[in-house]
């Protein structure tokens, strides 16, 4: 079946492991993407099932988003000192919540604004 040693290997790893690891694909079988009635019946749908079951991601291209002329984006990308010992707290205290740390220094950021704005 495998070539170069791989026959009868038992290590864990499937058929489809050797086949991406090789460069191979395995052709499968689409799955029909049914019809809905509603937004939030095709919500519940995507949330309890695999896209790449109705998807054959292989075929994508990249798309280039561009704003109009004169239109921000809508975040900006900034770089930020910390002392490594608050950064180690941030992290660990994003990875209590299962949240990025990043994400978990703007919350901090914007609950911080909302109060110094109540203030005053």
């Amino acid at each position: 079946m495998f070539q170069g040693g791989m026959a009868g290997r038992n290590d864990g790893r499937s058929f489809e492991w050797f086949l991406v690891w090789t460069g191979q694909t395995m052709k499968k079988k689409l799955k029909q993407i049914p019809k809905f009635s509603k937004e939030q019946e095709e919500q519940e749908f995507w949330h309890t099932h695999e896209t790449t079951d109705y998807f054959d991601f292989s075929k994508s291209k990249r798309v280039e988003i561009e704003f109009d002329p004169g239109i921000e984006a809508p975040a900006k990308s900034i770089s930020l000192r910390l002392p490594r010992e608050m950064l180690n707290e941030l992290r660990v205290l994003a990875n209590k919540k299962d949240i990025p740390y990043q994400s978990l220094i703007k919350v901090y950021l914007a609950e911080k604004i909302a109060e110094e704005r109540k203030a005053g």
